[in-house]
Order: structure tokens, then C-alpha cells, then sequence
């Protein structure tokens, strides 16, 4: 299946270590979603409406496609939701780079809500993490608590 962008009005779910969120405040901090050289150019997340039922019923499936794909999930990690048109719009705006906000999920057998955000560098500066995702982060979910 070739890539396709996610739709309108799309999410999605990025999975951040304890030390990347503070879960009282609802913060995710930028190096949440700086690109290693191990990302291939990329930033990994998956499609939240890929999957049917309310906010909580789609972050759990999230969370099990996720394992079922061999990612290890623990119980005080996060599940962080962003707005797939606001990422996109701020990286335009703010910062004149224009993103892709994809539904690839070939490259990642057993997670058929696989996405991928791409159009920046590793080494991208923190205030461009900040205003472009941090800032569009929806809600920031304990692992454990789906």
C-alpha cells in the first residue's frame, strides 16, 4: 500500500519514555520528538482514528498494535496525542518547513495504523520541537492507565 496522507481532522499517538512527559502538567518535552539517526529521516507515531471507539478505546488498540509490532510499551510510558493538521500548519507558519503526515503502515508489520511525520532533519532546533509539536500536543496518556 503507498503511503497516503492522514485526513483532516487526523491524530496521532507518539510513544514517549516517563522522562520525555510530566504527566501532572500535561507536558511532553521537545527532545520527545527529536529524530535519531536510528529514525531513517522520520519521526514513528500511529493513526489514532485507524482504529473505531471513543479517545480511550482507540489508545488502547494504539497501545496493543504498537506491542504487537514488538514495541515494548512499559507501564509508565506515554502515549502522547497531537493534531496531525496543527503539526503540519505550524511547521509551515512558524517555521517554513512543510511536513508530511503519513499512513505508511508497510514499513511496520503488525501495526496497521502505522504514520510517519517527515519533511525535518535530525538535529532539528528545540524551539522548532517545541512550536511544532509540543505545542500541538492533545493530551498526554499513561500507558499504564489504558
Amino acid at each position: 500500500m503507498a503511503p497516503q496522507k492522514l485526513p483532516d481532522g487526523s491524530h496521532i499517538a507518539r510513544h514517549c519514555g516517563h522522562q520525555k512527559v510530566h504527566f501532572q502538567k500535561g507536558v511532553v518535552f521537545p527532545e520527545a520528538f527529536a529524530l535519531q539517526e536510528k529514525d531513517d529521516g522520520y519521526l514513528s507515531a500511529s493513526w489514532l482514528e485507524f482504529f473505531a471507539g471513543d479517545e480511550t478505546e482507540r489508545l488502547r488498540a494504539t497501545a496493543n498494535s504498537m506491542r504487537q509490532a514488538g514495541r515494548k510499551l512499559g507501564p509508565n510510558s506515554a502515549l502522547t496525542l497531537l493534531s496531525a493538521d496543527r503539526v503540519r500548519t505550524s511547521a509551515r507558519e512558524l517555521h517554513n518547513t512543510p511536513l508530511r503526515t503519513l499512513h505508511e503502515p508497510e514499513p511496520l508489520p503488525g501495526n496497521p495504523a502505522y504514520a510517519v511525520v517527515r519533511g525535518y532533519r535530525e538535529g532539528a532546533s528545540e524551539r522548532f520541537l517545541h512550536d511544532v509539536f509540543c505545542l500541538n500536543c492533545v493530551s498526554v496518556t499513561r500507558v499504564g492507565d489504558l
